[in-house]
């Protein structure tokens, strides 16, 4: 897809600069920084943490990027799908789960390592799967809104 592959155009770079200095003033570091599947849509985010944290640096961010879009005669769109019949991802989180040390028990690598045993691993996601299709509707719940279903499609996970 040439929009998610392509360079960034630079009037966009420019705004999206000054949100990562901006946010980097308060403590937020933003990253990755790139194009994304629907024409005209950037994504950035903050490193990954701790939930409670990750909430609030959210909310500042948002609040960063409207104001500096402004500036730059942008407007930045929080939606899921803003726009009908346009694959586009909008505002979404990523999750995943650690221990309080920084394992993330998602990768295999760090799970083998710590705990020297490569069968922990597949039984963990075992777990995790049997967790997710028993509990699926919970989670849904929690991290998800009905705008969500319109915004998967092409690239999109």
């Amino acid at each position: 897809c040439d929009h998610y592959m392509g360079p960034l155009n630079q009037h966009a770079l420019a705004a999206i600069r000054e949100m990562q200095a901006e946010a980097f003033k308060l403590g937020t570091p933003l990253r990755p920084r790139h194009r994304e599947v629907a024409p005209g849509q950037y994504e950035m985010a903050p490193y990954f943490g701790h939930a409670p944290e990750q909430i609030d640096q959210n909310l500042v961010v948002m609040q960063i990027c409207e104001e500096v879009a402004g500036r730059y005669g942008l407007t930045c769109l929080f939606q899921e799908k803003p726009f009908a019949g346009i694959n586009g991802s909008g505002k979404h989180n990523n999750w995943s789960l650690g221990t309080k040390e920084g394992v993330n028990l998602l990768n295999a690598d760090q799970v083998t390592k710590v705990t020297g045993n490569k069968d922990v691993f597949p039984v963990l996601m075992a777990a995790i799967v049997a967790a997710v299709d028993k509990h699926g509707d919970l989670m849904r719940c929690s991290v998800a809104s009905p705008g969500n279903d319109f915004r998967l499609g092409a690239m999109e996970a």
